[in-house]
C-alpha cells in the first residue's frame, strides 16, 4: 500500500468506523506527533508547503486533526441521558413496583439536571424519609452492607447529596439523634 492509499484508508477509518474512543486516540497520536514540530506554514491545497519527489506534501496531520473534530462534534453524546437510564433501570431491578413519580424523585436526586436548581424538600414524603433512614441507619453504622453498596453504586457521593437534599430541620434533628440529644421515637414523631 502506497502513501496516498494508507492517507485514504486512515481517513475513511476516522470518517466512517471509529468509534469515541478511536477518535481519542487518533487525536492523542496526532498531538504527540505535532507536539515536537515547529511553527508550520501551509502551502497551496492544504500542504505543508514542503515538497517530494512526488509534489506538495500534504498536511495530514491538520487533515486528520480537522475531520476528527468535526467527527466528534457530530457525534451527539447524551451522557446525562445515559446516566439517568442507567440509573432508573438500577432501581426499577431493585424496586420493580416503585411508583413512577417516586422513581422519577430518586433519578433526578441521583443524576439532577445541572440546569435546575436542587429538588429540595419537593421531594414525596415517604421517599424523604426513606432517604432520612438510610442516612441515619448509615450514620449510626447499622445500614446493611448491600445497601450501602447499592447506594454507593448508584451514588459514590450519595451521604453529601441526602443532606444537602434534607431541609435545615430534619438535619437538625438527625444531628440531635447521632449526638445523642434526642431518643429515636422523639427523633421519627418529629420528622413525620
Amino acid at each position: 500500500m502506497d502513501g496516498r492509499e494508507e492517507l485514504i484508508y486512515v481517513v475513511d477509518f476516522i470518517l466512517n468506523r471509529a468509534d469515541p474512543e478511536a477518535l481519542e486516540a487518533v487525536r492523542m497520536a496526532l498531538e504527540r506527533r505535532g507536539a515536537g514540530q515547529s511553527a508550520r506554514f501551509t502551502g497551496p491545497m492544504g500542504g505543508t508547503g514542503m515538497t517530494s519527489d512526488h509534489g506538495n506534501v500534504m498536511d495530514i496531520h491538520g487533515i486528520a486533526k480537522k475531520y476528527a473534530e468535526e467527527l466528534q462534534s457530530s457525534i451527539d453524546l447524551d451522557i446525562p441521558g445515559m446516566s439517568k437510564r442507567l440509573v432508573r433501570n438500577m432501581i426499577k431491578t431493585h424496586e420493580p413496583t416503585i411508583p413512577e413519580e417516586h422513581l422519577d424523585a430518586l433519578v433526578e436526586h441521583f443524576v439532577p439536571d445541572p440546569n435546575k436548581p436542587a429538588p429540595g424538600s419537593n421531594l414525596p414524603k415517604d421517599v424523604l424519609l426513606t432517604m432520612v433512614r438510610q442516612f441515619v441507619d448509615y450514620s449510626v453504622g447499622r445500614m446493611k452492607d448491600r445497601e450501602l453498596k447499592e447506594l454507593k453504586s448508584a451514588s459514590p457521593d450519595w451521604v453529601e447529596r441526602y443532606w444537602n437534599v434534607f431541609p435545615d430541620e430534619i438535619r437538625t434533628a438527625i444531628s440531635n439523634l447521632i449526638r445523642g440529644n434526642m431518643g429515636e421515637k422523639e427523633f421519627w414523631q418529629k420528622i413525620n
